[in-house]
């Protein structure tokens, strides 16, 4: 079983989650409103660097737990 996460489902992922409070527009953040349910794909299209980084630590989680499961084993 594969634990890979593409890039379009971090996205997904982040979109699902939503806007984080450091970049909530009420509280003084850089997402536009109009893009606060939206955030995983405002995030990919204005900060890609923080995206990628997000999506390397994510990927990164993901093969620590499956390796961690495969040594229970």
């Amino acid at each position: 079983m594969s634990n890979k996460i593409t890039r379009r489902e971090y996205e997904h992922l982040l979109n699902e989650i939503g806007c984080p409070v450091s970049d909530h527009p009420y509280y003084g953040g850089r997402c536009p409103y109009c893009m606060v349910d939206r955030y995983g794909t405002w995030l990919r299209n204005n900060d890609p660097i923080a995206f990628n980084v997000g999506f390397n630590e994510t990927q990164q989680e993901r093969n620590y737990e499956q390796n961690q499961m495969g040594m229970d084993r």
